[in-house]
Formats: structure tokens, sequence, C-alpha cells
């Protein structure tokens, strides 16, 4: 049996289902007519889809981070003892709000009962400490305790990379502790060295941290490791606009729209790269087309905010930060940070903002 899967693949995740669904039917073979054996099988056939939803929702896309709810929803309908796949659920719902595609006060109570029946279920999981860690930053704004829930993840498991990422990006970064965080995302990458999004992400963090020239670099590297993953583009371009590379910024945005298809955030970005490529009348364009979406799905305030800097108008964009602290959006967690948000740090009602998401020492 070992034979194969000695082979050759970029897709750990297809050999970690081989393998599962490989022991499952041993032991179906050797428990069979056994009620433990009966157990095992669907313990093992809902690690299986658990596997798969883990797989759609490492993509990123909305399509894919959609499908893997239905894969994790399977997996705890199938066994609803099995606390990883309430984690995995959890992490989908988070995620969805994070990107912008469905609204936070939607996804996020779905987030926060499937952690928290995950660590129900078994007070030693790590993925559901990791869960509720990230929630805890980006949505309740409770820094120490999210720590420490990062912490406990990782000592329970030091093998699992999204804690380490998460841990990395969503939060040693946010608190402009860049050396512990590049340590941590290098942890996760030597854990898992073929995933797309801990390469876009360590590529981003130097863009956090104003090393533009090594996040360049890394983001070069990542798109020829996986030309197919849309973040690498999206983020990529996010970096060139900073640079004021507008025309290769918008080249980038574009290839990653193309991928991932009409999303708010990446719209945006379009928008405020046009604006200060001094394309006024396609900046506008950009705000109409998010006006647009917003009249059957949501929209982040955030989006308009980001594009009306691109225009200069600082006043309005300040009004969309508010509304979005309002609506507690995911990503105003890099406020203290991003260098996209610099030319508002001289603004009180910037400083406000951070005092209200508990960064204010960050001013």
């Amino acid at each position: 049996m070992v034979g194969a899967f000695d082979r050759v693949t970029s897709d750990i995740f297809r050999i970690q289902e081989d393998i599962a669904a490989a022991i499952a039917t041993a032991l179906q073979l050797r428990l069979s007519g056994n009620r433990t054996g009966s157990v095992t099988a669907h313990r093992l056939n809902s690690y299986n889809l658990y596997l798969k939803g883990r797989h759609q929702w490492g993509e990123r896309t909305a399509d894919a981070l959609k499908r893997s709810i239905v894969y994790f929803e399977h997996a705890v309908a199938m066994d609803p003892t099995f606390a990883v796949a309430f984690a995995g659920l959890a992490d989908a719902h988070t995620l969805l709000a994070d990107y912008g595609i469905v609204a936070p006060s939607e996804a996020l109570p779905k987030a926060k009962e499937a952690a928290e029946r995950a660590l129900e279920l078994d007070p030693a999981c790590a993925e559901a400490y990791t869960s509720l860690a990230l929630i805890r930053t980006l949505v309740e704004w409770r820094w120490e305790e999210a720590e420490s829930l990062y912490r406990q993840a990782i000592k329970l498991k030091p093998s699992y990379a999204v804690a380490h990422h998460w841990y990395s990006i969503d939060y040693l970064a946010m608190l402009g502790r860049f050396e512990e965080a590049f340590a941590e995302m290098d942890v996760a990458l030597d854990l898992n060295p073929l995933s797309g999004i801990l390469r876009e992400g360590r590529a981003s963090l130097r863009t956090f941290a104003r090393q533009y020239g090594e996040a360049v670099r890394l983001f070069q590297e990542a798109l020829n490791l996986d030309p197919t993953f849309y973040k690498g583009y999206t983020s990529f371009g996010r970096t060139l606009i900073l640079l004021g590379e507008y025309g290769k910024a918008i080249e980038m945005l574009e290839r990653g729209r193309s991928l991932a298809g009409e999303v708010p955030n990446i719209l945006a970005a379009l928008g405020q790269a046009h604006a200060l490529a001094g394309n006024r009348e396609r900046a506008l364009w950009f705000i109409e087309e998010l006006e647009r979406l917003s009249t059957f799905r949501y929209v982040p305030s955030t989006c308009y905010a980001v594009v009306c800097l691109g225009l200069g108008q600082h006043g309005k964009a300040l009004d969309y930060l508010e509304a979005s602290a309002g609506r507690r959006e995911l990503t105003l967690s890099g406020l203290g940070i991003h260098p996209l948000w610099d030319p508002l740090r001289g603004e009180a009602r910037f400083h406000a903002l951070l005092d209200r998401i508990g960064l204010g020492f960050l001013r």
C-alpha cells in the first residue's frame, strides 16, 4: 500500500485524502461487523470530507470557501462529535467575512458558534483555539486574549501551520511585532512549504514592514511557484501601488480579478490604482460598480475608503472607516501598521479609530 503513495505531486491534500480513504477501507475490512468498526469508519469518512473542505478553503476564492462549508457541514453531519470539522466550519465562515464576501453580522455568529462547539467537544483541539483566536483578534479586538489562545493552540499542536500563520500575520504583525511575525511565518512554511496562501502571506508581511524590495522578490517567487493563486497577484498589486508603479499594479490586480471574479476588495484596489494614476473617471466607475454590487451582496465600507484615499478624499475615507468600525469589518485590524493608511495617520479621527479597536499605541 505504501508504494501507491510514493509519487511526486504538488497536491498534498490529495495525498492526505488518498491515505485517509485507504486507512478507512483497511479498517472496515478488519472490523467489519463490529460496532467499533462502524464508528471508526464514520470518523475516517468524516475526516476525508474535512480534508476536502480544507483543500477548497485553501484556494480562498468565494466559490471555493462556500464549497468548503458544504464539505465541513457534511463532515459534522456524519460525525457530530468531530471537533476539528467544526473548527474548519468556523474558519470558512470567518474568511468569508474577512474577504468581504459575506457581512460580518451574518458570518461571524456562525463562526463563533462552530469554534465554541469544537472546544466543547474537545477542550484540547488546537484547531478550535486557533479559530477562536482569529475571531478574538479580527472581530472582537480582544488582543491579549487572542495571543493566549494562539499560544495554547501552538502548545497543543506545534505542527498546525494555520496557527503559526494566523499568529504571524493576523496578530503579531498587526501589533507591529514584525521580527516575531517573520519567525512564525517561517515555521508555518516549513510545515507546509507548498501553500500558496503562506507564500503570499510571507510577502505581504514584508509589505506591512515597508520592506518593499524583499516583498517584490517574494511575490515573484510565489507566483512562479503557483501562477494560478489569485491572491498572489492581488497582494502584489497592492504592494506595487505603494511603490507608485500603477500600471503594473493594475495589470497584477486585473490578473487576480480574472481568477477570482468580482471581489469588492479587488475592485477597490483597482479604483485606488486608477485614481493615483490620474484616471479619475475610471476610479469613479469602480465606485459606481461597488455601489451596484451592494444592491444584491455585501460590500465592505473599507472598499469605498480605499478608492477615496486614491482620489485624495480623506474626509470621505474616514467616514467610511468609521462606518466600517460600526460594522466590525475584519480588515480594520490592519489600521495600525498597513502603509495603505499612511495618508490618514495625522488625522485625529484616525487616532480615535485606533483607540476604538485597541491599537492606540500604534499612533
